[in-house]
């Protein structure tokens, strides 16, 4: 399987030794990875977190190492709670990052669990079997994706859960602004996400493109009771963020939508264009204080009642007891 790197994190600190060495826990990386030995690559290889205190508090700075020591290894994390000080990465390295059969990773306010800024590359980050949450008792202050901010590249993200998660202004799980390829979500679930700003927008999801005809696909999965200040109770797929973002097309298979809500689109606001499918496919329950009980749709800059961009819903597809109510 290549090298293999162990890292312990331990009471907000993080240790590493060689798994073939078992030395005692040595040095500490507290988000310095230049501790690492000099000249040693990881790349294509895998390491694993395993979760050595109730509340480790960990951080660990892939970025900050150089670029290729990385490359395409897979993180994975043991099973357990691990509480989570921000682990950051380069979303274009091809990293894939694996839990366990009961990984759990929580958040701490003003920080994203995996915090990614695209540096170069064109590699695709993967999460998969990984189960995600925030600390309710502490609010964001002005940070975007509780558990996920990737700004560029492309992803996947399989098998996954997010429970409470939150951010202030965009994304209460996943903030993914300026993606430069089509990204997946299959079999997740998405419950209790919010933004708490009444200027928030994706209660579960927010998105965007750096180029035109980009697509965003949601398969087999379920967003349930997430909450936004202003539009796109479960997912925002309008770009609001940045001067170039461009609007990113949803293709939804199979997805159930139920006690979403936000002022705009209940569930689902969106500019560059949606279509659903699968018998599966079900809006029920979501709620909207002005429009789009179920699904909002922009014309550009302004809501309009006659979008001109795709809107195709296949058979199957339900819409149950959605609501738009200023009472």
């Amino acid at each position: 399987m290549g090298k293999k790197l162990v890292v312990a994190l331990v009471a907000g600190l993080a240790a590493f030794a060689r798994a073939d060495e078992n030395p005692p826990w040595a040095k500490c990386l507290c988000n310095e990875p230049a501790n690492l030995p000099v000249g040693t690559s990881w790349a294509g290889g895998e390491l694993s977190f395993t979760n050595r205190a109730a509340n480790g508090g960990a951080s660990f700075d892939f970025a900050a190492l150089d670029a290729a020591t990385f490359d395409g290894a897979t993180i994975r994390f043991a099973d357990g709670t691990i509480t989570v000080d921000s682990l950051k990465f380069d979303p274009t390295r091809g990293l894939t990052f694996v839990g366990g059969a009961g990984t759990v990773l929580k958040g701490i306010a003003d920080k994203s669990v995996f915090d990614g800024i695209a540096r170069g590359g064109a590699g695709e980050t993967v999460w998969s079997n990984l189960t995600f949450t925030c600390d309710a008792a502490v609010r964001p202050v002005w940070r975007n994706g509780g558990a996920i901010a990737i700004r560029g590249g492309r992803f996947t993200i399989a098998d996954c859960d997010f429970t409470d998660c939150f951010s202030e202004e965009f994304g209460g799980a996943v903030y993914a602004p300026l993606l430069t390829d089509d990204s997946t979500i299959t079999n997740c679930t998405f419950e209790g996400g919010w933004v708490s700003a009444y200027n928030g927008y994706g209660g579960a999801i927010y998105a965007s493109a750096k180029t035109e005809g980009l697509k965003l696909t949601v398969v087999d999965s379920a967003f349930e009771g997430n909450r936004a200040g202003a539009e796109g109770g479960a997912i925002f797929a309008i770009p609001g963020d940045a001067e170039d973002a461009k609007a990113i097309a949803l293709a939804i298979t199979d997805t159930e939508f139920r006690d979403n809500a936000a002022p705009f689109g209940g569930a689902i606001s969106a500019e560059g264009g949606i279509s659903l499918d699968g018998k599966d496919s079900v809006f029920e329950g979501n709620f909207a204080q002005e429009s789009g009980g179920a699904i909002s749709v922009r014309n550009g800059d302004s809501l309009s009642e006659d979008p001109v961009i795709e809107f195709a819903i296949g058979r199957g597809v339900r819409f149950v007891g959605n609501v738009v109510s200023n009472d």
